[in-house]
């Protein structure tokens, strides 16, 4: 179990050294520096609308700054905002209504294989997936690469800010989970019983923060977006299989890493347009 999970950890770790040349191409877009126009990692190219990031004390103080601002976003919203958001309650809703009978489809269609797959995409989801983008800045330590670097450092951001919301709203809906209850409408008071906490699903939203930081990083890649949201869903889907969480569990969950994290690229390309003035 322990090389499984560890799999994912040193995959990208690798996937970092692999592609040093992608990173710099994308970051010294400005000096003397001439990528091999035949390799393959010419195509890669990062969103440059983007600051690099850089471990000081400003990023800190920004993080936290951002972490607001992506809390306060609702006071922000414009009617299409509005109308995204009644369609995620809408399938919630909806989700909540069949929770029950998704969860006895999930347990009565176990397989080995399925099992496999679930035991494998679990770590996406869990501290191994939190822990990824500081390896990823770490990664860029070691080979001096300030591209990897900023990747890292601008997916820890999302990351933290992401799973603090997840937190905080674990706390405050306090629902049961499916392997406690067999009724998917337990809740209790928020901020009261520390084990109801299933709604929504952490899992879920640091897989689709994962995700949708290397797609936003990435855009050029058409391939990499299917498949970190493939990937992603699988791990939130392995929750229900797992019985750990409702179906409606993990869709908010996915919704707040997702949207969490598009946040964090918006505010950066905010602060990007007006420095440039």
């Amino acid at each position: 179990m322990l090389l499984l999970k560890g799999y994912f950890f040193y995959t990208a770790i690798w996937i970092c050294l692999k592609f040093p040349c992608a990173f710099t191409a994308a970051a010294q877009t400005d000096s003397q520096y001439k990528p091999d126009h035949h390799s393959f990692f010419i195509k890669q190219s990062a969103d440059t609308s983007l600051p690099l990031e850089k471990l000081d004390q400003n990023f800190l103080i920004n993080g936290v700054k951002d972490g607001v601002a992506v809390a306060a976003r609702p006071a922000h919203w414009q009617q299409k905002d509005w109308l995204r958001f009644s369609a995620l309650l809408a399938g919630t809703g909806t989700l909540l209504a069949f929770d029950e009978k998704l969860r006895h489809a999930a347990l009565t269609h176990r397989s080995t294989f399925a099992n496999g797959v679930a035991e494998f995409v679990e770590p996406v989801g869990s501290f191994y997936g939190i822990a990824l983008f500081p390896v990823v800045y770490a990664t860029g330590l070691a080979i001096r690469n300030p591209r990897v670097q900023s990747v890292g450092l601008r997916g820890s951001k999302a990351m933290a800010i992401s799973t603090t919301m997840a937190f905080v709203t674990k706390n405050l809906i306090r629902r049961q989970r499916p392997d406690a209850t067999d009724q998917p409408f337990q809740f209790a008071l928020p901020f009261a019983k520390p084990k109801y906490t299933s709604l929504p699903s952490a899992h879920a939203a640091v897989a689709f923060t994962i995700a949708t930081t290397l797609a936003s990083e990435f855009p050029d890649q058409k391939w990499l977006p299917p498949v970190a949201y493939s990937l992603a869903s699988l791990t939130a889907l392995s929750r229900v299989y797992e019985k750990r969480h409702w179906s409606s569990d993990i869709l908010l969950g996915a919704a707040l890493g997702y949207f969490a994290t598009k946040a964090v690229y918006k505010i950066g390309k905010k602060k990007r347009r007006l420095s440039a003035y």
